[in-house]
């Protein structure tokens, strides 16, 4: 049975030409999910490409967060496109590392390695500032991350959160996880979800954006990719 996020979402994109639906898992988190009109597969066969993290495709942060991953969603393990040491140091990963360091991960980037997908979809992970531990009164800075842009490289910028007093600009620790939709077949975006998260922990963090996006779409199966294991 649907989720009530999934639920509010379906209604929504047939009376919004893009729809978007929000559910605020706790007072530190929100998370937003947003599709294109019509997305509503009745399952979501995907090839996860990279986590794009500090401005630069991260096999180490997949690594990391695979295990957390591959268990939300019932399966032993789920292979990303540059997974191990031998697509990691492959021609191909360098040249979309370069390309992503440039302009972010973008529609034309993932359209080039659609044919090698052997899921109906591309999933792309961003991750951009981190955790603020209790007590904390600096805040973290949040690095500037284009994350998942369109074809011209464009991304909406948050403003810097005001505050302390005295005309400082104090920025808040929020560590940011986002996962993008691509289609294989019609080259293009389906759907795009966020969650921003004030807590303690990175996996805190991980555990409320994995327990939403799972909510918010249908089943989501990994199918790997059809790439050689070395460049």
């Amino acid at each position: 049975m649907p989720s009530l996020c999934h639920a509010a979402f379906l209604l929504l994109a047939s009376l919004l030409p893009l729809a978007t639906a929000g559910c605020a898992a706790q007072e530190d988190a929100q998370f937003t999910a947003r599709f294109a009109p019509g997305f509503s597969p009745s399952k979501l066969p995907v090839s996860v490409f990279a986590v794009y993290r500090d401005g630069r495709l991260s096999p180490e942060t997949w690594a990391q967060i695979e295990p957390a991953f591959a268990a939300a969603l019932g399966q032993q393990g789920c292979e990303s496109a540059f997974g191990g040491h031998a697509r990691a140091s492959s021609p191909a990963f360098a040249s979309a590392d370069e390309y992503a360091k440039a302009n972010g991960v973008t529609e034309d980037l993932l359209d080039q390695f659609a044919d090698k997908a052997k899921g109906d979809y591309i999933l792309s992970l961003s991750m951009s500032g981190k955790p603020e531990p209790p007590g904390g009164e600096e805040g973290l800075e949040i690095p500037q991350n284009p994350g998942m842009t369109n074809s011209r490289g464009q991304a909406p910028r948050p403003p810097p959160i005001k505050g302390g007093g005295k005309g400082k600009v104090r920025k808040r620790s929020i560590l940011e996880i986002a996962a993008t939709i691509y289609s294989v077949k019609q080259h293009k975006s389906m759907g795009r979800m966020v969650l921003k998260y004030e807590g303690a922990t990175v996996e805190g963090g991980l555990k409320q954006f994995l327990a939403q996006f799972r909510d918010a779409l249908p089943p989501v199966t990994c199918q790997g990719w059809n790439l050689p294991d070395e460049g």
